[in-house]
């Protein structure tokens, strides 16, 4: 058992140790997006939030996991490295959740900005 609760933070780490900070595509300057929506009608970077929806899934995991062992708490070594490896595990996860939001937010409303000048633009200069 008190292995177990030294794995189980670890593990949860392992599987999903940041994966906004892995995964999420920041949003280009300014000039290469508007580029991008006259090109493509679309820009390169990660608009739905869906990864940093798995990190904060995961930090609540490992910092359940962290109460769970305080709580069953029977041998205080064991049980401080497990706690402290699932605190740190939810600390990397928790920043790279906040990181994903941000950026994927940022993502968003840069697009927006950019397809609303683009059809500002078409509407006021027609195209002949």
């Amino acid at each position: 058992m008190r292995l177990a609760r030294l794995v189980v933070p670890l593990l949860l780490g392992s599987f999903g140790s940041g994966c906004s900070l892995a995964f999420v595509t920041t949003a280009p300057p300014y000039e290469e997006s508007l580029a991008q929506i006259e090109a493509t009608g679309n820009i390169k970077c990660t608009r739905l939030p869906i990864l940093p929806a798995v990190d904060a899934a995961l930090a609540a995991g490992a910092g359940l996991e962290s109460a769970l062992v305080v709580a069953l708490s029977d041998d205080g070594q064991t049980d401080a490295i497990a706690t402290a490896a699932g605190l740190g595990i939810m600390t990397v996860l928790v920043a790279s959740a906040i990181y994903g939001f941000s950026e994927s937010a940022t993502c968003r409303d840069q697009y927006a900005g950019l397809r609303a000048e683009r059809d500002q633009f078409r509407a006021t200069h027609p195209r002949r």
